[in-house]
């Protein structure tokens, strides 16, 4: 079974719990798809090309990083945006 996750651009100031939650979804998903911050459409759709089992490997954490990295140049603009909306609020 593929799993799918689907990964908002952020609406908050970045925080511990959206690196967590893009480190989640690069070991667990199959495919990720990111969505832009306003209005919510799909961005782009990351293939992750590891098996799950692959994933687990301790040299696989180079290649997951990279992805973690990949994605968050995605969100990167849209979450800075997103912060100076919040500060001056």
């Amino acid at each position: 079974m593929q799993r799918i996750a689907l990964f908002a651009g952020s609406f908050d100031p970045v925080t511990n719990g959206h690196v967590d939650v893009v480190s989640k979804a690069v070991r667990l998903a199959d495919r990720i798809v990111v969505l832009s911050r306003r209005p919510g459409r799909v961005r782009e759709v990351v293939p992750i090309a590891m098996t799950r089992a692959e994933r687990g490997d301790i040299g696989a954490r180079g290649k997951l990083l990279a992805l973690q990295s990949d994605l968050w140049s995605l969100i990167r603009s849209e979450a800075i945006d997103a912060e100076r909306e919040v500060q001056h609020a």
